[in-house]
C-alpha cells in the first residue's frame, strides 16, 4: 500500500500537489525533457535499458501513468519515489521542494529555486486518438489444440471465455485507412479474446460494447521479437477479463494476470478475473462490489519483481489476500505451473497457501 500523506493541513497531500502543478509537469521536471504519450524511451530508472522499454500513457481513468517494462509502473509520484529510492512521503516532499510549490510540510527540504512554469513546453493533450480494430476468425487447427492442452484448457472453456483462433487482425486510427497488423501462421498463431465493457450501477453489473484483444503466444519465445507486439489491445475503458463469466456469488475469487490464467484457474474450479492489461488496475468501486459477492479475494500476479511489487501494493491498498507461486518452481504464473507440473500439484500448492 502506498503510504500516502495524511490529509491534515500540516502535511502534504497528493491533492495539494496537483492543485499547484500537474502530472505532466512532474514527469517533465524529472525526465528533464518533454515526452510524447505512448512513445517508448530508454528507461531513466535503469542503466541496462538498451532497448527502449519505458513509456508514459493515459489509463482508462484519464490519468497519466508510467510503465517501465523491466522495473515498475505507477503515477508520476511513484516515478519520483523509484527514481530517488525513497518512500512515498519523501517523494512528495521532494516534488514540493524541487518544484518550489510552496506547500507546507512537516519536514523542510532544500528546493531548486523558483517554481518551474514550463513555458517552453506545449500544452499536453490528454485526448486519445480513436483506434478501431477488427479481425477475421478461422477454424481450430491441431496446433491450436496442442497449445491450449499444455495448460489443460478445454475447447468448452475457451468458448466460455470468448477465446477464438484468429486469421487476421486489422487496425484503423481515426482519419486513416485500415492496416493489416497480423496474419496467422502455424509458427506464430493468433488468438482473439472477445471482451465486453462493464457498467456498475446500484451495485449491479451489466455488459455491453464488445471489443477484441489479440494474443500471439510465440512472439517472444520463438522469435525474440518486440514483446509489445505479443499483444494487441483493441479495448479502452471498463474491460476486465473474466468478469462477465463470474458466478453471482462464491467463497473465493482470484485476481490474476491474464485471460490464460483466468481459464487455467476455471479448469480447477476457481473463479478468477484479470485486468485488461498490465498497465491497468481495477478500480475501488469494482473491488467493493466484488467483496459483496465473494467471501475471500486473493491477488495472484506473476512472481517476477514487478508482479510481486504490484501484488503487494494492490493487496494492501484494497485489503485483499495475496499469494504467488514460490520461485523455487521456476514458473511465473498458474498457467505455466500447470504446463510444467499439472493441475493436481497446482491445487495442492494453493491448498498449502490458502484453504480452498
Amino acid at each position: 500500500m502506498f503510504n500516502y500523506p495524511r490529509k491534515d493541513e500540516r502535511f502534504l497531500t497528493v491533492e495539494k500537489i496537483y492543485e499547484k502543478t500537474t502530472e505532466a509537469e512532474i514527469f517533465r521536471h524529472y525526465l528533464g525533457k518533454d515526452f510524447k504519450i505512448g512513445q517508448f524511451y530508454n528507461s531513466p530508472l535503469r542503466s541496462d535499458d538498451d532497448t527502449p522499454s519505458f513509456n508514459i500513457y493515459i489509463n482508462s481513468q484519464g490519468k497519466l501513468r508510467y510503465k517501465d517494462w523491466g522495473h515498475s509502473q505507477g503515477t508520476c509520484l511513484d516515478f519520483v519515489k523509484e527514481m530517488f529510492h525513497c518512500d512515498f512521503i519523501t517523494a512528495c516532499r521532494k516534488v514540493n521542494a524541487d518544484m518550489n510549490l510552496g506547500l507546507i510540510s512537516s519536514q523542510k527540504m532544500t528546493g531548486s529555486g523558483l517554481k518551474v512554469e514550463y513555458k517552453e513546453y506545449r500544452e499536453l493533450s490528454t485526448s486519445v486518438t480513436q483506434v478501431m480494430s477488427r479481425c477475421r476468425l478461422r477454424n481450430w487447427k491441431q496446433y491450436d489444440a496442442d497449445f491450449w492442452k499444455q495448460f489443460k484448457i478445454s475447447s468448452t472453456t475457451l468458448k466460455k471465455f470468448g477465446i477464438y483462433p484468429g486469421k487476421e487482425l486489422w487496425m484503423r486510427k481515426e482519419g486513416q485507412s485500415w492496416q493489416n497488423l497480423w496474419i496467422n501462421t502455424e509458427d506464430n498463431p493468433i488468438y482473439i479474446f472477445k471482451l465486453k465493457q462493464y457498467i456498475l450501477q446500484d451495485n449491479e453489473i451489466s455488459f455491453h460494447n464488445q471489443g477484441i484483444k489479440g494474443y500471439r503466444p510465440y512472439q517472444i519465445d520463438r522469435y525474440g521479437r518486440d514483446p509489445r507486439w505479443k499483444w494487441f489491445n483493441g479495448v479502452v475503458g471498463n474491460y476486465v477479463q473474466g468478469l462477465e463469466q463470474l458466478p453471482s456469488t462464491g467463497d473465493i475469487l482470484f485476481i490474476t494476470s491474464s485471460m490464460k490464467d483466468v481459464a487455467t484457474l476455471y479448469e480447477i474450479g476457481i473463479p478468477a478475473i484479470a485486468p485488461n492489461s498490465e498497465g491497468s488496475h481495477l478500480n475501488k468501486d469494482l473491488i467493493d462490489h466484488l467483496k459483496t459477492r465473494f467471501k475471500r479475494i486473493y491477488v495472484n500476479y506473476d512472481n517476477d519483481a514487478p508482479g510481486v511489487k504490484a501484488s503487494q501494493d494492490f493487496t494492501k491498498l484494497h485489503e485483499l489476500g495475496y499469494w504467488n507461486i514460490p520461485t523455487v518452481y521456476h514458473t511465473k504464473d498458474v498457467s505455466d505451473f500447470v504446463k510444467r507440473y499439472g493441475q493436481e500439484k497446482l491445487i495442492a500448492l494453493i491448498e498449502e497457501k490458502i484453504k480452498l
